[in-house]
């Protein structure tokens, strides 16, 4: 899906005067995909690889929709003055992030409560743990559609008011161009910062099934409530961060909170212990134990609270003779394993809660000082390139964890997004005095002033 946001986001630069109506195509679209991804089962006639093809055109369409990202911060750009700027991409920035979490937590929720698939008369339509985060997300894409509608939502364009509260003499300034440098380098830290929350979202589920010998579903359900929470303590930071701009220098405060916070969480992440990996066992090894990390509530009738056999102290530390069938730290695929300490728990909670601390605070003032620099202007194309940073994350992220975590471990993985870090800190701290709002020169400014007579020309 990612790839998809990334093509399109930047081509999008809307310049009629109400962004409605592409907001209404694009939930549609979002709609639509989701709805086609929860029906996959018919494309089962088309042959053994029919539902594959039709996964991947039901994400290519989620994907298209994604393209709302672009014209929501545009829109904010445009409805907020310059003072208000900051709390408005703050709460953008929160909402996106509250909405990177929901899919997670939704996921473990139907996870601990459809145990077995629901079917209907119909062999396509079934609920299962897949199919149910399907409608579900379908169901709020249609939330989003009611609200669209214009008898709830109304425009307004601040940023125009404010340049025609400008002098009529000064109104025909030309406005210089953003300072690319410092949008440039500015981009590159909200790379950087989305990258390290792409990363754990999509490293989270098979890290701690290498580290702790869970399940899938264990992995999925623990996962799911850690994001949750994460997303709690990151909407409060976007809040917290929005405060501290009023107060403070935002570059500073991004500069000075932000990103440290990132880097020590990276370098938290890093194994210290020393308790060995839980193997999974080897197709070709023989006399070993066989360990089952499945819930017993899996097959059995629900009696009980579906996620008390989730407990996240339940971890098993590596014995050569043991060994997980389905879980635990694969050695003779991942050489890294037989060297590599477990990470403790509560290390890697640490690690989790310190960079979710810190990853609101990044995005939100690279958000607002990026479109301040921007100026005054319709800010559809140059919103479309930070979605397309945006998306260009989000497919490097699942390349990082396939090739880098998968053949190189965690030292390298968590060692790289430190030094990633470090080097966003830097550059940013080099182009500070670049990381300001566009100066708009007024007509005495741009022809200077030599007298009465120069008022003339």
């Amino acid at each position: 899906m990612s790839n998809r946001v990334s093509l399109v986001n930047p081509c999008i630069q809307f310049e009629a005067s109400t962004i409605k109506i592409p907001c209404i195509v694009t939930v549609i679209f979002f709609i639509l995909g989701n709805a086609l991804y929860s029906i996959l089962k018919v494309f089962d006639p088309l042959g053994d690889l029919g539902t594959y093809y039709g996964m991947i055109v039901s994400r290519f369409i989620v994907g298209l929709s994604s393209a709302n990202v672009t014209l929501t911060r545009s829109y904010v750009a445009g409805a907020t003055t310059l003072k208000e700027r900051t709390t408005g991409i703050a709460i953008i920035a929160a909402s996106q992030a509250l909405g990177f979490v929901v899919g997670p937590v939704i996921q473990a929720l139907v996870t601990g409560i459809i145990q077995t698939p629901l079917y209907s008369n119909a062999d396509w339509l079934y609920l299962d743990k897949y199919t149910a985060c399907g409608w579900i997300a379908a169901a709020l894409g249609f939330i989003n559609l009611v609200i669209l509608m214009p008898f709830i939502f109304k425009e307004h364009n601040i940023a125009e008011k404010e340049r025609a509260l400008m002098k009529e003499t000064d109104q025909n300034v030309k406005l210089p161009k953003p300072d690319y440098i410092g949008v440039g380098g500015t981009l590159f830290g909200f790379f950087v910062a989305l990258f390290i929350f792409t990363l754990l979202e999509t490293l989270a589920e098979p890290f701690v099934q290498d580290e702790y010998g869970w399940s899938d579903d264990k992995a999925v359900v623990i996962v799911g409530i850690a994001l949750a929470v994460g997303g709690v303590l990151s909407v409060g930071m976007f809040a917290v961060s929005g405060i501290l701009a009023k107060k403070y220098d935002e570059r500073k405060v991004m500069l000075g909170l932000g990103f440290p916070l990132l880097i020590i969480g990276s370098f938290l992440a890093l194994p210290w212990g020393n308790a060995e990996m839980p193997r999974k066992c080897d197709e070709l090894s023989s006399n070993v134990t066989y360990t089952s990390t499945v819930p017993t509530s899996q097959y059995a009738p629900i009696t009980h609270f579906p996620f008390e056999d989730y407990d996240v102290s339940d971890t098993t530390t590596n014995s050569h003779e043991d060994c997980y069938e389905d879980s635990g730290c694969p050695y003779d695929e991942q050489p890294w394993c037989e060297y590599t300490p477990q990470i403790p728990i509560p290390q890697l909670a640490i690690s989790y809660i310190i960079i979710i601390l810190g990853y609101p605070v990044c995005q939100s003032l690279c958000q607002a000082i990026y479109s301040k620099m921007l100026g005054p202007k319709p800010q559809g194309l140059w919103m479309g390139v930070l979605t397309g940073v945006g998306g260009l994350s989000r497919i490097l992220g699942p390349i990082f964890v396939s090739y880098v975590y998968t053949y190189l471990g965690p030292y390298v993985t968590f060692g790289a997004l430190t030094g990633s870090m470090v080097v966003a800190e830097l550059e940013l701290l080099v182009l500070f005095k670049r990381l300001i709002p566009m100066k708009i020169p007024s007509v005495k400014e741009l022809k200077g002033f030599d007298g009465p007579a120069s008022e003339k020309y």
